[in-house]
């Protein structure tokens, strides 16, 4: 089960995946391998619509909204649960209002498992010149199988069926209802199921209708995120939900929200009395007390004759699991719930979260060690919480043991991780359900695990024998805890030569020039966590010699800067999500080639957002740029946005620093007085709020050096030519 997330969806009882019964009423069909054609396959069938199902009367055509999110307008989206029969009557009812919106939904998909479940279409017709077109009749089905998203490796045994629409034009309505029946054996007799309330775009009619038997006091209702009553009503045997929404605006869904909010309305239903009734369904599922199966007892042998601490001992038993067992998901029937038996995992070599983790918890247990299965929500995460109690509430498991007195959380889908436990990172999940005899309820502070330890430090050395000759430029880049699993994971999946291109088309854009560059070097000491890159280049120079010229040259901490999270919009509704852990330290240091003086500058923005520290310092000839920059949470407030990318604006301006070169200003005859710099820098330089120190510019007859934070950059036009004027703080010798 999963709420939609944009869109008209319809959704349906099963883990780990969604049945998409329409995005903009409907899914544009992937390729698929193999086609069985025909309208008798197992489980579908035309025939007429249920006795029961409300809302089947003919719909008359009123005038749409135009120029409606992709190029149809939603008449009605209408959908009626009969808990009693497993069955959902679903119809909506769009017009065509561009060409844009006739290819995108002139093609219907229906997703459902023939094993348990069949699909009966009603009616497809258009409305065109004042009358009703029946276009079921003639319209061929094809069957195949969905096989839902290769490219993650994740399969399962559902059919799609397609009907492409034939002769449908721009200013068509088209209106089409179904029934799908049926449900998940492996849920037993209990019942779950949620429907969306409200979409992405504007809707003329959302109508719900859910049907449960009288006397049966189980159920229970919730609708998200904030109340929405229903009308509730007795007919014959079924007391009766109803919501009827007329005229319903588009919700807005914007960009990355924090984890864990809730946008789009939905309501949820659910007989299952509580969460301890699903924590003992689970134990069920899960064989924990099963054999180990013979290459994990190998392991697990090994493991204990090599020794080690618990953590040290539960670390490779970890690892093993990670590396050893790909990950595949095959959610076949009641597999969407239950893992594969250990025996079949190993033979596979592969499994999903549930597969991986039962085989992670047999071998710690198997070394003497308490573990058992979480079942999490990846997406909603915090809001299980006030979910409903059911199964489809989670679509992830994850990994809980007790070693020397200390709860320990594992993700064993996490390939390429490195460290010990408990400094392996594990993501924030907030709430999740122990598979466990004595589970009573949810558990809270699952996770997180690991934050402290994830950092990135990129040090630049900038070797210059002088300003106009080559420049010897080297990078070390250390990655520790987190951001080192994520980078040897990118390695793995990229290259080191892909990473080598990369790399040199990044300096080469930043800094205009294409440089030489010798081969990656690459460290990897994955029991402390700590990947090391290398990087060695050579540019023929960074401030070309030009008689006459002023060459300005920036070193920027642009890492840094690639990292500041700007809300892609500045007008929201919502909070704005952002990215920790994040820890960075980028320090810049240049060999200046003379006797050129700096002066020190120290400068920082701190915030409940973020740290920011940065520093110049010259010790020497080595003029030393350093900067620092954590998120210190993962979220701003709406009403916050302002503040925060003023702070934001602030950080970016004290991550450039520009150097200054001209070795011989006036052999050209372009002598210009300090005193028309200082007007300049009056007329058209913006102050800079924290600014520590004014900006002062030197000139001399016999060439000039100076560095500079970017707080102001002018360009106008004079004496025919163009003058550049950035506003400096460096001191020229």
């Amino acid at each position: 089960m999963r709420k939609p997330t944009a869109n008209i969806v319809r959704t349906s009882d099963r883990a780990n995946r969604s049945r998409l019964g329409s995005v903009l009423a409907c899914l544009i069909l992937s390729l698929y391998p193999s086609v069985v054609a025909g309208q008798n396959e197992k489980g579908v069938q035309k025939s007429a619509s249920p006795e029961w199902a409300d809302f089947i009367d003919a719909f008359e055509v009123s005038d749409s909204t135009p120029y409606s999110a992709g190029g149809v307008f939603y008449h009605l989206v209408s959908h009626h649960l009969r808990a009693n029969e497993r069955a959902i009557f679903s119809r909506y009812v769009y017009e065509f209002q561009s060409q844009v919106g006739l290819e995108d939904n002139s093609t219907l998909v229906w997703n459902f498992n023939p094993e348990f479940e069949t699909l009966d279409l009603h009616w497809i017709r258009v409305f065109r010149d004042g009358q009703w077109i029946d276009v079921l009749p003639t319209l061929a089905l094809e069957v195949v199988d969905a096989r839902t998203d290769v490219s993650s490796w994740f399969y399962d045994d559902s059919k799609d069926v397609r009907a492409i629409l034939e002769d449908v034009r721009v200013g068509d309505v088209l209106d089409y209802a179904f029934t799908i029946r049926g449900s998940n054996p492996v849920t037993k007799d209990y019942y779950s199921e949620s429907v969306s309330l409200g979409y992405s775009v504007p809707v003329g009619e959302i109508r719900v209708r859910f049907d449960w038997p009288l006397g049966n006091e189980a159920l229970r209702y919730k609708t998200f995120p904030e109340l929405i009553e229903p009308e509730v009503r007795e007919e014959g045997d079924q007391k009766t939900f109803l919501w009827n929404l007329v005229d319903v605006a588009p919700v807005i869904v914007e960009d990355q929200l924090p984890s864990g909010t809730e946008v789009l309305p939905w309501v949820q239903f659910s007989d299952w009395p509580d969460w301890s009734a699903v924590a003992d369904w689970a134990v069920e599922l899960y064989p924990l007390d099963s054999d180990l199966p013979l290459f994990l007892e190998s392991k697990r042998k090994s493991i204990l004759t090599e020794g080690g601490t618990p953590m040290e001992m539960a670390t490779k038993a970890l690892t093993f699991v990670q590396d050893s067992i790909r990950y595949v998901s095959i959610p076949i029937g009641p597999h969407s719930y239950k893992p594969y038996p250990p025996k079949r995992i190993a033979e596979r070599r592969y499994g999903d979260c549930k597969d991986k983790s039962l085989l992670t918890v047999l071998l710690l247990r198997g070394l003497g060690l308490e573990a058992w299965p979480v079942l999490v929500d990846s997406v909603d995460r915090s809001l299980v919480v006030d979910r409903l109690p059911t199964p489809a509430s989670f679509d992830h498991v994850v990994v809980l043991a007790m070693i020397e007195g200390e709860e320990v959380w594992m993700d064993p889908t996490n390939s390429h991780q490195g460290g010990v436990l408990p400094e392996r990172f594990f993501s924030d999940y907030s709430f999740g359900l122990v598979v466990g005899d004595e589970t009573t309820g949810l558990i809270s502070d699952v996770g997180p695990q690991g934050e402290e330890f994830s950092r990135s430090t990129i040090q630049e050395q900038f070797s210059l024998a002088s300003f106009s000759g080559p420049v010897e430029f080297k990078v070390v880049s250390e990655y520790f805890g987190e951001e080192a699993d994520s980078l040897r994971w990118n390695l793995a999946d990229d290259g080191l030569d892909s990473f080598a291109r990369s790399y040199l088309n990044y300096y080469a854009e930043l800094y205009d020039r294409i440089p030489d560059s010798e081969p990656l070097l690459v460290k990897d000491e994955r029991e402390e966590n700590i990947l090391t890159i290398e990087e060695t280049y050579r540019f023929d120079t960074l401030f070309p010699d030009e008689a006459g010229s002023t060459t300005v040259t920036n070193f920027p901490a642009e890492v840094i800067r690639d990292n500041l999270a700007y809300p892609p919009e500045r007008i929201r509704s919502s909070a704005f999500s952002l990215p920790r852990p994040l820890n960075l330290e980028h320090k810049i240091e240049i060999q200046i080639p003379d006797q050129s003086e700096f002066e020190d500058e120290d400068f920082s923005v701190e915030n409940e957002w973020f740290l920011y520290e940065g520093n110049v310092r010259q010790e020497g000839n080595l003029l030393i740029l350093s900067h620092r920059y954590e998120n210190q949470l993962d979220f701003v407030l709406n009403e916050d946005l302002d503040r925060y990318v003023e702070d934001l604006n602030v950080v970016d301006g004290w991550l450039d620093y520009y150097i200054e070169v001209n070795q011989d200003s006036s052999a050209s005859g372009n002598e210009t007085p300090s005193s028309f710099f200082a007007a300049l820098r009056d007329t058209f330089s913006t102050p800079v709020e924290n600014a520590e120190a004014e900006a002062k510019v030197s000139w001399t007859n016999q060439g000039y050096i100076s560095g500079s934070h970017a707080v102001a950059f002018c360009m106008i036009s004079f004496l025919g030519g163009m003058l550049f004027f950035r506003m400096i703080r460096g001191k020229a010798s």
